[in-house]
């Protein structure tokens, strides 16, 4: 090796500075991870928006049954992901998210409840027809659903997830 060798003249007269920490792959694959995180948990959330919305449609009758789901379930287009991104995704919304979305809970329940009481003999009407119990049941456990999902984002609390 002499002084003519370009490998030693490359090496040494133009040495390439160190990548800033932010500018290494790992770390742009993990926010590219978060946001494509973040859009799979809203899409979730809307499916299952779109799950409960077409049985609330179909307990509703057209108007002639049990409308109160048909209502309350407008607002889980909103809620579900919000309450899918709070419990899964990064900790973004920290405690005010889970504690919002159980606020929210407790106030549309009681709005439940009282459609519970008002409209009884169209929850008895369609409880007594064949196929449906199944459906009001499986309602229940969607409504529910975003509410146990609140309670995970409460419990993490804003912890960020670990990558």
């Amino acid at each position: 090796m002499g002084l003519g060798d370009p490998s030693l003249a490359v090496s040494t007269l133009h040495p390439l500075p160190p990548l800033p920490p932010s500018a290494k792959p790992h770390s742009i694959y993990r926010c590219g991870g978060s946001a494509i995180r973040t859009i799979v948990l809203v899409a979730l959330g809307l499916l299952f928006w779109a799950a409960a919305q077409f049985i609330a449609l179909m307990m509703g009758a057209g108007g002639h049954g049990w409308i109160a789901p048909l209502w309350l379930s407008m607002l889980l287009a909103l809620l579900y992901p919000l309450a899918f991104d709070g419990a899964f995704g990064p900790a973004a919304g920290g405690k005010w998210l889970g504690r919002g979305l159980l606020i929210a809970a407790g106030l549309l329940d009681l709005l439940l409840l009282g459609s519970l009481f008002t409209e009884g003999e169209y929850i008895s009407r369609l409880w007594a027809f064949p196929g449906n119990p199944s459906f009001i049941l499986l309602w229940c456990a969607l409504w529910a659903g975003w509410q146990v999902l609140a309670l995970v984002a409460l419990a993490r609390g804003g912890v960020p997830r670990a990558d």
